[in-house]
């Protein structure tokens, strides 16, 4: 884990701190020039990729067009933003509170009068919750000259463990599977249209912003991160995915709880 200051005004919409992480690939290690994703696409026909939309389960888990990988996991190892569970009860030391927790501690001892609980994430998701997405890849297999030559489209999924079929990277319900409906990491990130270059496989290569400050609820029970390559372009040459890098940012925003820096 990282964690980053950042300078700002809360009533601008910015936020003094965040955290960031790194979801694992191969062996329990982020991505990296040394440990990279490769993703072939599924489709070279243009017009079926600009198509496509998911409308049977075998799409969650394509083979590309000349049988290599279209899609990879990353293991999604710490939770996501959700309002869950876990709270506060306004108590951090046998001394007292000088952590300030939120909450209230039983007023007798062997009791539970006085209790008040206030959930442990409150900065993170109870005021201007707002997740960001950093990922690190290249198009293609060549360094094409353009913006408009190596493109492809891919999904970015997540399974629901606890839900119906939840290991799962579409929805389903008691009657069964509903293909037509991803799970998605972000709103909207089922089919994400990118282009680029590529030059000695790491040589091209850098950061593009996928979701800046977004507001979805990231789940707290996902453990998988599914991309899929679903094409474009044409062939390798201009619709590989060679993905190095992948992290996911929570901007946490201060509440009045633990100092005088009050929302």
């Amino acid at each position: 884990m990282a964690i980053y200051s950042r300078f700002g005004s809360r009533d601008t919409g910015h936020y003094p701190y965040t955290f960031s992480w790194m979801p694992e690939y191969n062996g329990r290690q982020p991505l990296s020039k040394d440990n990279i994703l490769f993703l072939y696409p599924v489709s070279t026909n243009k017009t079926d990729c600009d198509n496509f939309t998911f409308t049977t389960t075998g799409q969650y888990s394509p083979t590309a067009h000349d049988g290599n990988a279209a899609y990879g996991d990353l293991e999604y190892s710490w939770t996501g933003n959700s309002n869950w569970y876990t709270h506060l009860f306004g108590r951090s030391s046998a001394s007292g509170n000088p952590l300030n927790h939120p909450g209230s501690p039983p007023t007798t001892a062997g009791s539970d009068s006085g209790l008040s609980a206030i959930k442990g994430n409150t900065p993170m998701y109870g005021k201007r919750r707002g997740t960001s997405l950093w990922m690190s890849f290249s198009v293609g297999t060549a360094p094409h000259p353009g913006s408009l030559t190596a493109m492809t489209y891919m999904s970015i999924l997540v399974n629901s463990p606890g839900s119906h079929s939840g290991g799962a990277f579409y929805n389903a319900n008691a009657g069964g599977a509903i293909p037509t409906s991803p799970r998605m990491l972000f709103n909207n990130s089922d089919k994400i249209l990118v282009g680029g270059q590529s030059y000695g496989n790491t040589l091209y290569r850098d950061w593009v912003c996928i979701a800046d400050y977004d507001d979805t609820n990231t789940g707290m029970n996902k453990t998988k991160i599914r991309i899929i390559n679903h094409g474009r372009n044409g062939d390798n040459s201009k619709a590989r995915l060679a993905i190095y890098g992948f992290v996911i940012v929570h901007h946490i925003y201060p509440t009045q709880y633990y100092d005088s820096y009050s929302v």
